[in-house]
């Protein structure tokens, strides 16, 4: 892995996403479970093509 490969990714589609049980906690929404999925199984460049706002920046 280059430099060039390395993205700073938004999870929760970078806001807080609140957990309704604790109000100071967050909770991962379903795109980021999934984001988390492409990682373990390394599928993240194909996520994220098909996701490109959440690349920071991007």
């Amino acid at each position: 892995m280059s430099g060039d490969d390395v993205v700073t990714i938004k999870t929760n589609e970078g806001t807080f996403n609140q957990s309704p049980g604790n109000g100071t906690a967050e909770e991962l929404d379903q795109t980021t479970i999934n984001l988390l999925t492409a990682v373990r199984t390394d599928r993240v460049k194909g996520f994220l093509a098909a996701h490109p706002q959440l690349v920071a920046g991007g």
